[in-house]
């Protein structure tokens, strides 16, 4: 019994990770860059600099990240010829953001997530973006101010486009999957375009400098047919397919009530859902439902009136089914459902989609007749009840 003891004892005192990897042996990516160059698969992998971010390591002028680019007639391939360029076996656990290069988005991205999906080391909750009239490897190669690591700058831009603009979406790897192979939907990804100097961009005097010589905006959303980049959405078509889809947090949109975007309204709440009736042809219906504030009034208007309040809550669903109809009659010239418009009729009518629908679904979809109903309620006006337009104009003597 006490042999067996001190046995059980040793095991747990003596056992250690035997599996583990040193930090040393590790070179750990946070971002994979895809391009398509003559055939050629082109792979831009983004590695930290350990010692440059870590928060007790005396700093050197290396920059934080390192970029190893290298070529292959595969991804898999180009991936592992990369040991023979970086000094430490790769790990790609970490992957934040995952970029496209335009020109492979449209030859087909199919692939490419075939291998994201099957490698065991990566995991899901990265972000997809496709680099706009760019390849992978120069978005990538931007210096970024405020983070260190562009993938990073990628990864919290796009979220905070999202969250506070509404022309963009995060795109996991899951959902882009599930959106190229499902019936009666098309995908969509956030894009990124380099703004200013490229080449300067690339120095570290880029964010040594007050106004970066080049910076990285997202770039509204890219559309596509299948795996295959189709066309790109403009940013008021964006936010459109997000009010359509469910997918606005907080945005401000204007109204025009004298003269040009004179009130402006953030948007605190929304909820939106799509159905479909067959009633002699087929029609979508998109029901839409706001709670708004007023942000912005540079006209004079007074907002004591009920019917006033009402007039501005009218005007403001109109606008914001003008955003969706723009969308919907653009993704109808790129013949390409990205609303989902078929797969909700495939829910709500499965025996007349597989029989009079599925075959021929997009010209359905362009054919559709869409129906809004929109509901905007304003619960707060801001800490003043009325503009101070009026009273400025008294004080100047301007006032009629």
């Amino acid at each position: 019994m006490k042999k067996l003891l001190i046995i059980l004892l040793s095991l747990i005192i003596f056992t250690g990770c035997w599996s583990a990897t040193e930090l040393s042996d590790m070179a750990i990516a946070t971002a994979i860059g895809v391009d398509l160059v003559d055939d050629q698969i082109i792979i831009t992998l983004q590695v930290l600099n350990p010692a440059e971010v870590a928060g007790n390591e005396e700093k050197t002028s290396r920059t934080a990240i390192t970029n190893y680019t290298i070529q292959g007639d595969t991804l898999f391939e180009a991936i592992r010829k990369l040991t023979a360029t970086s000094p430490r076996k790769i790990f790609v656990s970490h992957i934040r953001t995952v970029i496209f290069g335009e020109a492979l988005a449209i030859e087909g991205i199919v692939d490419t997530l075939d291998f994201l999906m099957r490698d065991h080391e990566l995991r899901a909750d990265f972000m997809i973006a496709v680099a706009r009239e760019a390849t992978a490897e120069e978005v990538l190669s931007i210096m970024t101010p405020l983070e260190k690591i562009s993938a990073e700058r990628v990864y919290t831009s796009i979220k905070a486009s999202e969250e506070f603009w509404a022309p963009s979406k995060e795109v996991k790897l899951n959902e882009l999957a599930n959106a190229i192979i499902t019936e009666g939907k098309d995908a969509v990804i956030t894009g990124l375009a380099i703004v200013g100097d490229e080449e300067k961009g690339k120095t570290i005097e880029n964010v040594e400098s007050t106004v970066p010589y080049a910076s990285l905006f997202v770039e509204n959303m890219s559309v596509f047919s299948g795996d295959q980049l189709v066309g790109w959405l403009n940013e008021e078509e964006s936010k459109g397919f997000n009010f359509i889809t469910n997918n606005i947090d907080n945005t401000i949109e204007s109204i025009s009530w004298k003269g040009s975007d004179d009130i402006s309204l953030e948007i605190t709440k929304h909820q939106s859902k799509i159905s479909t009736r067959l009633d002699g042809e087929l029609i979508v219906e998109i029901s839409s439902k706001m709670v708004v504030n007023i942000a912005d009034v540079e006209t004079d208007v007074s907002f004591e009136s009920q019917d006033t309040l009402h007039e501005i809550e009218q005007r403001f669903a109109k606008t914001i089914e003008a955003l969706m109809l723009a969308s919907i009659e653009t993704a109808k010239d790129f013949h390409v459902d990205i609303f989902g418009f078929g797969e909700q009729l495939r829910r709500d009518h499965p025996r007349e989609w597989e029989a009079n629908y599925k075959e021929d679904w997009l010209d359905h979809f362009e054919d559709c007749k869409v129906r809004f109903d929109t509901e905007v309620d304003i619960r707060h006006g801001g800490m003043i009840t009325d503009p101070i337009y009026p009273e400025v104009d008294k004080a100047n003597g301007l006032e009629e």
